[in-house]
């Protein structure tokens, strides 16, 4: 009888069950990933993601892996925005995405273009290039010694002006070393009276 009778009684009431549209928010229970590609379609590891509010205010950051794969965990219910860094690419920012509770969003086409190179010309007259190559034509010495100036090792060396060609000619004749060899090929002749006349 007493088996009857803890059947027949009621059970203790314990909290309400709460259906799942009833229940409150969870902070932190949603997650954003994704993975990082070039325009070919190779993962690109290393780059420096950032996971930030709809209104723009940053909130985690983390670089990919080396798979390319990034993922933020625990996140609240919000909008948010991914933006993505990488050397060597231009910048790339997703479109804005909502994250519902115990949601794992999959951020889509996180694609990186190569970024545009800035190339910078520098265009300079060509008496200003000929001047650099004189001053490198005048420390050309044979075997380190005599020198070598009328000589340019430059295919399409810039043309001389002609006060360039006179300073050039005028170095050659008064250096030491050649001023020293004409001393001595002067003495040589001399010692051997070769030019008696």
């Amino acid at each position: 009888m007493s088996g009857l009778y803890l059947l027949d009684t009621p059970l203790p009431h314990s909290a309400p069950q709460i259906s799942p549209q009833q229940a409150p928010l969870a902070e932190g229970s949603a997650s954003v990933a994704g993975t990082v590609l070039d325009a070919s379609g190779a993962t690109v590891s290393g780059a420096d993601i950032r996971l930030s509010h709809g209104d723009g205010s940053q909130l985690h950051t983390m670089m990919s892996e080396a798979n390319g794969e990034f993922s933020f965990a625990k996140i609240p219910a919000g909008s948010y925005l991914v933006t993505v860094y990488a050397k060597g690419f231009a910048p790339f920012t997703s479109a804005e995405f909502a994250v519902a509770v115990l949601q794992a969003y999959e951020v889509p086409d996180v694609s990186l273009s190569v970024a545009s190179a800035n190339l910078q010309v520098t265009v300079r007259p060509t008496e200003l290039i000929a001047a650099e190559q004189i001053r490198a034509e005048e420390k050309q010495r044979l075997v380190g010694f005599f020198p070598n100036f009328y000589t340019s090792y430059i295919y399409d060396a810039a043309p001389l002006t002609a006060k360039q060609k006179f300073s050039l000619a005028v170095r050659s004749t008064f250096d030491p070393v050649a001023m020293l060899g004409v001393g001595i090929a002067a003495g040589i002749g001399q010692a051997r009276n070769a030019d008696a006349g």
